[in-house]
């Protein structure tokens, strides 16, 4: 158990005024004269990277300044080795040096800004010096896995591996020096590279094991200006027939275990227990990822030991190793680290104000904490949020500077975890309302690492010097990494190395508050805000509120009620919100980019306009130059803002992005706006596009204009009712004849196909899901023939595609066929047909909502159909759980699961065999408890060669005194349903919120224009349970937004907020309207008919 070891030293008062001023250790950078101060506020240093800019920041606007963006001139800064750029103004207060090229690697840079041009200055500090160095370029490459693409598939794999670089390498000369050789061939490499072009991933696919063990190269050149290196790596590519071990090492962070990789997929049904294990110790939890094995000891292992691995050990298809293995590895002592063991900003007085930190083989830290004084906040805010430090020198400065040795009264193991604690209350009862930075550090003096000789540390700075105006204390806009002789980049992970302890920190910061904010605004201007204690999560009364705008002025205040609420009106949208009680202070951003996020909520759908609705459409979906586009509009006003006769303005722009028409209306017919628009007889064709514009509100309609030209050929394909992949040889048969009935013999002829994804589900199984979400299909077309048809108007042609492997589940096949006349001109047909790449599918139907409460007991459906939809019988379905890493999922763009599953990132957590005897089949699925994470549930058909899965959300309904694990990124979400998918206005809706059992609970029912109700509930149980009644204001939709609020000073491990949103589906009979239109069943050419067009109950409409 880690206990926390309070460090009392940094609560001496005098601390702060008996530092001595001792000399600092010499660095090779230029260091500027500390009066300079006065006019220059921050300047780049360092060590950069070479496509960095270069920014210089002065303590008062310029009177020089022009606009942002303007180009100062390029002589009042100086650089030694000559270096071409722009000079701009970035703000009044910014100038920018922009190079033009990047700077080389490994240089120092020596500059010289002439302040005199752009401020009034003392004659003595017109020419202000500084320097800063590139980073030593270098560079790594590895082979990282050789993995298949489907568990039980061997033959095709993927490899994968990166480049890593220690500065800044253009992707594309990535991309020309890598060569990748396998049997003499050269191989295509796909690449996804970081935008910082230090990482380059690189990926092989398809690469075939064959009968005999084969030798992959990964070769590269490279002599770029200022670094050149050359070299290769070998992986062996194993013998399909050869399940073996290839290589194990200890892996310690987050948690120690054993990474042990295979050249095949490991049965994950298989139990290991006995067959992987050290030679003196067998406990392990295992977790299986392909051919990837981790084994995690129950308890510390230290020192070397020896691992053992039976020859029992199977792979996916159920063969053992060849051979036992055993193999010396090494469970050495964790490298001297520091982190943050606090999460957010805000500490309230709970437990005192105490920032907890964890150290490993650290005998001593290094404190510096900064102050951002209370008067200096909102300008801080504006380009920061509350744990961000951006321009941290203008609004702050130093206010403590220290070596704290991590010492404690009782014994500890410094080898492994502890946690510490710096008491914060001195410094923070010297100003209440201020937020402090605390940075810590360490040096090689400080670490207990085990190494064979002591590591100098020259460059570092002397921590317990310091002084009002130390040089230290200057902004560093991009100073990465600090300069240290012998700071060499390939030794950046030893820690006998002092590479090590190159900006090895961690910084946070630190608001003391009480005072906790919920705020909402909707599009009428109107602010909600809610203020409670932390501790206690109970309101707070007479709590002054003020909004700012953007210039940091109080645009509205008020002061909140005995609930700890306030209705603020305020015509502009405010960006920051202060709350003040006495001098105690709380701050909350506001704006479209600091509020909670959305994306694991069901709450897509069109954004409102200002409170404005509107609709674009036409009288058909496609049109031909020289005809009239009879286009209508209908605006809704919700908030009845506009006026009468506003104008409401069409734009129709041409494919080439040229306006083609504007028009203006005034006056419509119940909000609905005519508008018929003449296209000239040789407009051009392609996408048009036509936006009305109601005051700020902008809406968008594409238009499809085509010059049609009418078929003189009639065709027909014939592949039957559908395309079935397991028929031995699919003909198509092409027959082509003149419209008149003549044959088109001889004439040439092309038929081309794609295939997409089908999402049709057979009927009665409308609830399953069958595409395999670890698969992803890419449409290309693909030529099935060309040629000529022959002296009957017929070719016949074969089609045999191999989509078991690549497709997700059924799919459509696409189908354009062109005959050519003999003089050029040809008609065109499409259409399309099943394809059929499975004998059999199944099917999957998760619970409701795709939520489920970990550690309980949940019922998934499972079905087994042909492609027909008739049930069929399926024996040892194999049913896989996967957890998705939070971090890749925030980093990823989308619901890219094909990549995924087949990258090391994929965490298969559960795996067993399931029956569907007759077509249908029911399994329990069991996430364990604290597991809240994101899933993938895959179920694969071995024999079929289908697979189906879907995603779902596994949460922890939060109970007292439980533990809520590790729960990254959603830790803070709230999963809870309504009891019904649609209600009508005047039911009683209830809705389910699993809760912690106490705290309070603020239920509100929102639109997107403003808070229709809410309501603080006082939580007692479990589960809430709250019930409201569906109003008008509530239709078509609304949500239910749930907030609960726990009580900081409980004793449990809950997250102190927590929220929710589900969609509230409204039905309004008052609203839908039932027309009728009478006319006669048939239409005779040239003769007037009467059309009568009325609502069903009588009431008003307009139509058009």
């Amino acid at each position: 158990m880690i206990r926390p070891t309070h460090l009392t030293s940094l609560l001496l008062a005098l601390i702060l005024f008996t530092f001595a001023c001792g000399d600092k250790e010499e660095s090779p950078a230029t260091r500027p004269d500390a009066e300079f101060r006065k006019y220059i506020a921050g300047f780049t240093s360092g060590v950069i990277f070479k496509d960095s800019e270069i920014n210089i920041v002065l303590q008062e606007p310029s009177p020089k300044f022009t606009v942002a963006g303007d180009e100062l001139d390029r002589s009042i800064l100086d650089i030694t080795p000559s270096l071409e750029g722009e000079l701009i103004w970035k703000n009044d207060k910014t100038i920018r040096f922009i190079p033009s090229e990047k700077m080389k690697s490994g240089t120092r840079y020596e500059f010289v800004f002439h302040v005199a041009e752009v401020l009034d200055v003392e004659h003595h500090l017109t020419e202000f010096p500084f320097s800063i160095y590139t980073k030593e370029q270098g560079m790594k490459v590895e082979v990282i896995n050789l993995k298949p693409y489907e568990d039980t598939q061997l033959q095709w794999n993927q490899l994968k591996g990166w480049v890593v670089a220690a500065d800044y390498m253009d992707p594309q000369l990535v991309e020309d020096f890598i060569e990748v050789e396998l049997d003499g061939k050269d191989y295509a490499i796909s690449w996804t590279h970081e935008s910082d072009g230090r990482a380059h991933r690189f990926y092989v696919d398809s690469v075939e094991r064959k009968l005999e063990a084969q030798t992959l190269s990964v070769s590269w050149d490279t002599e770029q200006g200022d670094f050149e290196s050359s070299g290769s790596v070998d992986f062996e590519i194993p013998s399909i027939n050869n399940f073996s071990y290839r290589n194990a090492e200890v892996a310690r962070d987050p948690e120690q275990y054993i990474r042990i990789e295979f050249t095949d997929p490991v049965d994950a049904t298989q139990s290991l227990k006995g067959l992987v294990r050290l030679k003196d110790y067998d406990d392990f939890r295992f977790e299986f990822e392909s051919n990837v094995l981790k084994a995690y000891p129950s308890e510390r292992v230290v020192g070397p030991q020896v691992l053992q691995i039976s020859k029992d050990v199977q792979n996916s298809l159920g063969y053992a190793l060849q051979e036992a293995i055993e193999v010396e590895i090494d469970f050495t002592e964790l490298k001297p680290l520091i982190r943050s063991a606090f999460n957010g900003t805000i500490l309230p007085s709970t437990n005192g104000k105490v920032f907890p930190f964890e150290a490993v083989n650290l005998r001593a830290v290094d404190v510096d904490i900064k102050r951002i004084y209370e008067n200096n906040i909102p300008q801080f805010l504006q380009v920061n949020e509350l744990a961000t430090s951006y321009q941290l020198s203008r609004v702050g400065k130093t206010v403590l500077k220290k070596k704290i040795d991590l010492s404690s009264q009782r014994a500890l193991d410094y080898g492994q975890w502890n946690v510490f604690t710096l008491d914060l209350d001195e410094l923070i009862r010297q100003e209440p309302g201020a937020i402090y930075q605390v940075n810590l550090s360490f040096r090689p003096s400080y670490s207990i690492y085990p190494c064979d000789y002591p590591v100098e540390e020259d460059g570092f700075e002397d921590m317990n010097s310091y002084g009002e105006e130390d040089y230290y204390d200057w902004e560093y806009y991009d100073s990465y990494y600090y300069y240290v002789p012998g700071y060499d980049w390939e030794e950046r992970e030893n820690p006998c190395h002092i590479s090590y302890y190159v900006n090895r920190r961690i910084t946070h910061n630190i608001l003391a508050t009480d005072i906790g904010l919920i705020a909402k605004r909707g599009k009428d201007g109107m602010t909600y805000v809610a203020v409670n204690d932390i501790k206690t999560a109970q309101p707070i009364k007479g709590v002054d509120i003020q909004l700012y705008d953007g210039q940091n002025q109080v645009i509205a205040r008020g002061n909140t009620k005995g609930d700890g609420t306030i209705m603020i009106e305020s015509k502009d949208d405010p960006v920051l919100l202060v709350a003040s009680r006495g001098e105690e202070k709380a701050y909350l951003k506001m704006g479209d980019g600091a509020s909670l996020s959305m994306s694991h909520f069901d709450v897509n759908g069109r954004v409102m306009q200002d409170g404005l609705k509107g609709f674009i459409y036409g009288e058909r979906g496609v049109w031909r130059p020289g005809d009239t586009l009879f286009l209508d509009f209908i605006l809704e006003d919700v908030v009845n803002k506009l006026p009468d006769g506003h104008p409401v303005i069409l734009e129709l722009t041409d494919p080439r992005g040229h306006r083609a028409h504007r028009e203006v209306r005034k006056m419509g017919v119940n909000g609905i706006y005519d508008f018929q628009v003449v296209t000239s007889p040789d407009a051009p064709t392609g996408m048009w596009s036509a936006k009305v514009k109601v005051g700020a509100a902008e809406f968008y309609k594409r238009l499809p204009v085509e010059a049609v030209k009418p078929n003189r050929l009639k065709m027909e394909l014939d592949f039957g009712e559908v395309i079935e992949e397991s028929v031995d040889k699919n003909t198509g048969t092409l027959t082509s004849t003149w419209l008149h009935g003549a044959i088109a013999k001889n004439l040439k002829a092309e038929v081309m196909m794609s295939l997409n994804q089908s999402n049709k589900r057979p009927e009665g199984y409308e609830d399953y899901i069958f595409n395999d979400p670890a698969r992803e299909l890419s449409p290309e077309e693909q030529t099935l023939y060309e040629g000529r048809l022959d002296a009957t108007g017929t070719a016949t042609f074969p089609m045999q595609l191999d989509m078991a492997a690549r497709a997700p589940g059924l799919l459509k096949a696409y189908f354009t066929t062109k005959v050519f006349e003999e003089g050029g001109g040809h008609s065109i047909d499409r259409f399309s047909i099943p394809y059929s790449p499975f004998e059999r599918y199944i099917g999957v139907k998760m619970p409701k909502d795709y939520s489920l409460e970990a550690g309980t007991e949940h019922k998934v459906q499972l079905a087994a159909v042909d492609y027909e939809g008739k049930p069929v019988s399926v024996e040892g379905l194999q049913v896989d759980v996967y957890m998705i890493r939070w971090r890749w999922w925030w980093d990823s763009g989308g619901e890219y699961l094909a990549q995924y599953v087949a990258d090391q990132g994929r965490h298969r957590v559960q795996s067993y065999t399931v029956d569907a005897f007759t077509g249908k089949s029911e399994f329990t699925l069991k996430i364990p408890e604290h597991e809240w994470s994101r899933y993938m549930i895959r179920i694969s058909d071995k024999g079929g060669g289908h697979s189906t899965g879907a995603m779902f959300y596994g949460y922890v309904p939060w109970r007292p005194g439980q533990d809520r694990g590790d729960m990254p990124g959603g830790a803070t979400m709230l999963s809870f349903q309504l009891d019904k998918d649609k209600y009508t206005v005047g039911d009683q809706a209830e809705v389910n919120i699993p809760t912690g059992g106490t705290g309070r609970a603020l239920i509100s029912i929102e639109d997107g224009l403003q808070v229709i109700q809410q309501e603080w509930i006082d939580v007692d149980s479990e589960l809430l349970k709250y019930r409201f009644t569906v109003t008008a204001e509530m239709a078509p939709n609304a949500y239910v937004h749930a907030t609960l609020i726990q009580p900081h000073e409980r004793n449990n491990e809950l997250p102190i907020r927590m929220y929710g949103v589900t969609a509230l589906n409204v039905e309004d009979e008052s609203t839908i309207l039932h027309p009728k239109i009478d006319m006669p069943d048939k239409l005779e050419p040239e003769k007037t008919v009467e059309i009568n067009v009325s609502e069903e109950d009588g009431r008003p409409m307009s139509y058009t």
